[in-house]
């Protein structure tokens, strides 16, 4: 999705930079890594976004998606992408609700 590193953190819930690079560092090591709860959370909802996306659209255009305006009530005319980082959870778990909604019909 070519995301910034600040979205990358956003994501993740991280505002640290230092303990997100000791992260990065310490996974493309291979080393052990403690990740609180919530993180993993997260990343569970980036991954259920991912294979949401890639079910609806050509890989090619997730990113686009993410980052276009949307006119569904809960985007507010504002990107996926927007809502996902704004640092509030529940706004990332609305986005994966969304996406299944948009698979599986209703909302």
């Amino acid at each position: 999705w070519n995301l910034s590193v600040e979205e990358q953190m956003a994501l993740l819930g991280i505002r640290d930079p230092i303990i997100f690079n000791n992260w990065k560092v310490r996974v493309e090591a291979h080393e052990a890594l403690a990740i609180p709860t919530e993180a993993i959370e997260r990343i569970g909802c980036v991954l259920s976004i991912y294979g949401s996306l890639v079910t609806l659209l050509s890989e090619e255009r997730t990113g686009s998606w993410l980052r276009a305006a949307n006119t569904s009530p809960i985007f507010g005319g504002n990107s996926a992408l927007e809502l996902m980082t704004n640092g509030d959870f529940d706004d990332l778990r609305k986005v994966v609700r969304y996406l299944l909604g948009e698979i599986y019909g209703g909302w």
